[in-house]
């Protein structure tokens, strides 16, 4: 498994350095991949703020559109927060409590829930 960190808007994978445009807010290794949340400031439209890379650095796949799995919810905002499931997917929470699940295989989003 490769020695992953993060420190503002860098990802270093063992000793390769990836810069970014925004600052990173969370990352998780899972066996063959480094899923990334990215921190988005509140004047920039980003909704998909969460991106798998390999361990070279390139991206694998982008969170799929909330709006395009759920077009009849209007409220959404970026990610704020992110977990490893048990069973090796991702789950995501938005700033309205919906917390969806993501496959770590593809980015899809498989359901939702609301948090209390």
């Amino acid at each position: 498994m490769p020695e992953i960190s993060f420190e503002e808007n860098k990802l270093i994978i063992n000793d390769k350095l990836i810069s970014f445009d925004l600052n990173i807010y969370n990352a998780i290794t899972l066996d063959d991949k480094v899923i990334v949340m990215f921190d988005v400031p509140n004047d920039n439209p980003t909704m998909e703020n969460i991106i798998a890379f390999d361990f070279d650095g390139q991206p694998l796949w982008t969170v799929q559109p909330f709006k395009e799995k759920f077009p009849e919810i209007r409220m959404t905002t970026p990610y704020v927060g992110m977990f490893k499931r048990d069973d090796g997917n991702i789950n995501a929470t938005n700033f309205y409590g919906i917390c969806v699940e993501i496959s770590s295989k593809d980015g899809k989003i498989l359901s939702k829930s609301t948090s209390r």
